[in-house]
């Protein structure tokens, strides 16, 4: 099926049962990248997650910068869809790119970005795998969050 009846089909203004459909023919695309946060309309973003989820850790490990992307602002929709399915993750699957991504967030100051990451620190032996500095980036981070707030 043609990618953009797909995005037609899983748009939050169609019936549950169109949006079901576009997110079954989503998840027979091979190529996900197409589903994380499509510039061109926020109303696929929910369904867009669901689509993303339904796949194996496997299958999504290329995509983890561009899911730990969607950790900018908790209030985007499927955030919270993206952040359950990354939590089931193994801490040696997703380690590297969640420490390049707090190394990023503390790099550019985005505090708040840090503490969406932060998380993500349910996953059994993330933290106990982050280094000395990554440990100290995140911490500081979310302290300067709350600050912030």
């Amino acid at each position: 099926m043609d990618i953009n009846k797909i995005f037609h089909m899983i748009d939050a203004n169609n019936s549950i049962e169109t949006q079901m459909k576009g997110i079954e023919e989503g998840k027979k695309v091979k190529n996900i990248s197409v589903f994380f946060q499509p510039k061109e309309n926020k109303g696929v973003w929910d369904n867009c997650a669901r689509v993303i989820a339904s796949h194996t850790d496997e299958e999504l490990r290329p995509y983890l910068p561009l899911a730990l992307e969607w950790f900018e602002d908790a209030n985007w929709p499927g955030y919270i869809i993206i952040r359950d399915r990354l939590r089931k993750m193994n801490a040696d699957c997703i380690y590297e790119e969640y420490s390049k991504a707090i190394r990023y967030t503390y790099q550019i100051q985005d505090w708040l970005w840090m503490y969406w990451l932060s998380e993500l620190l349910t996953i059994p032996g993330l933290r106990e795998k982050l280094n000395a500095e990554e440990s100290r980036m995140l911490d500081e981070g979310i302290r300067k969050s709350e600050m912030e707030d």
